[in-house]
This record gives structure tokens, sequence and C-alpha cells, in this order.
């Protein structure tokens, strides 16, 4: 992706403070952050541990406000379901299922 943002800065963006900002998916070097490739995943994660953890929130729906023993089946196993599934992993679900 890093011709996009090239692109950009050739035609439109030469005077744009920001314009490595105009593309993600770039590499490092020239300006892409580390984290990219999880980082959907991390968002659905932080929702969903945000709405688990809320004894408030958590207890609307009849669930108890920990991820120890819970379960989840997960749609789709690439670039955002693997990365959402490694996160509920490591905080004590269980996936029983992919669509």
């Amino acid at each position: 992706m890093a011709w996009i943002m090239d692109t950009y800065v050739k035609t439109l963006g030469h005077t744009d403070v920001y314009n490595v900002g105009s593309a993600i998916g770039k590499p490092l070097s020239v300006g892409g952050i580390r984290g990219l490739a999880s980082a959907t995943g991390r968002g659905i994660f932080d929702a969903a541990n945000f709405f688990l953890t809320n004894e408030d929130l958590a207890g609307v729906v009849g669930l108890t406000p920990v991820w120890k023993d819970k379960t989840y089946i997960i749609q789709g196993f690439g670039k955002v379901g693997y990365h959402t599934s490694r996160y509920f992993e490591k905080a004590g679900a269980k996936c029983i299922g992919v669509a």
C-alpha cells in the first residue's frame, strides 16, 4: 500500500503534513505501524472485553463477568477472525466452532 501513499504525496499531498497517514497497510520502513495485522481483531476483543467484564452490562444478558468457561463460535478465520480468536483464547474463552 506504500504506492498509494506515494501517489497521493506526488499528486495532491505534497503540502499535507499528514500525508503518511493517507494509506494503511504500508511497510514499517515507509510509515507503517506495528500490530496492524491484529488491530481489528484486538478491537473486537476490546469491545467484547469491555462488555463482558462490566458486571452491570454482562448481568443484563445473564452472563458472569469473567472469560473463564465462556465458549464462542467465530465467523471466518482470516486476518480478523484468527486474531480475535487468539485474544479470546488468551482471556480464557474456548472456541467451539468456526463457520
